[in-house]
Formats: C-alpha cells, structure tokens, sequence
C-alpha cells in the first residue's frame, strides 16, 4: 500500500501546476471556508526560486522595484545555486552588489526573514499585477 504524501507542501505544488485564473478562484473559494490557510498557502505558493522562470525583462523591472541590499539579505535563506543563477543574469554590478550583501555582510537571521517578507511583498504584488509572469515551461502568450 502507498504511503500518503500530502500535506501543505503537496497542495501547493498542485495548485503551482494550475493556471493564474484557476489557482486564483480555488484559493477565492478556500478563502470562503479557511481564510488562515488561504493566507498560508498564498504567501508560500511563490519564492524567490521563482526568479529562474521570469523574462530577462521582468527581473529588471522586479530589481528596480527593490532594494539590491535587502533582496542581497533575504538572498541568505535561498541554497547557493539559487543565488548564482540570478547573480549571472544581471549585470556584473547589480550581481556584485546583492552578492556583497547575501556573503560578506553578517546580519541576524530574523533581519534577513523580515527583509525576505519585504521582498516578497513586491514579488507577490507584481505577479498579481501581471506585471511578473513565472512561466516555468518557458512559454509566454
């Protein structure tokens, strides 16, 4: 027999699959029932890993709408890879800068979750504003 595998982590992950308009009246609908989990799953459906799956346009606009030293912080919570991947798709200045303030500069780690929240705020704003689009199948229409 198989083991279940569900849980907070699993939900997320279907409802990652589904499109903007369907996730968005699955959560309108779960909102209705559960407002407390409707707000956990929304701020835990999209992360900073999502800057792999958006437009070379759509992250300069997200990095102009940020502060590099604070995205540079809450860069610290994300594994190395993560990092690099974003650092090589900017510009060697706006790469050096996050990455001066992710590696050198020692903060405690409740500054960099308080400053991830800052960051995820606009993340989370510009998606529902269209103006950031995470196509993971690299297919925009």
């Amino acid at each position: 027999m198989a083991k279940f595998q569900g849980g907070l982590g699993e939900m997320i992950k279907a409802l990652s699959l589904l499109s903007k308009d369907e996730r968005d009246k699955l959560l309108k609908n779960l909102a209705l029932k559960d407002q407390a989990l409707a707000d956990i799953i929304k701020s835990q459906l999209n992360s900073l890993e999502d800057l792999r799956y958006i437009s070379p346009k759509m992250l300069v606009e997200f990095l102009r709408a940020v502060d590099l030293k604070k995205l540079g912080h809450a860069l610290k919570l994300y594994p190395e890879d993560v990092r690099n991947h974003l650092y090589m798709r900017v510009s060697d200045s706006m790469g050096q800068e996050m990455k001066e303030a992710c590696e050198q500069e020692k903060i405690p780690k409740s500054q960099a979750q308080e400053e991830h929240g800052l960051i995820m705020e606009v993340f989370r704003r510009m998606i529902d504003e269209g103006k950031i689009i995470i196509s993971k199948d690299d297919k925009l229409v």
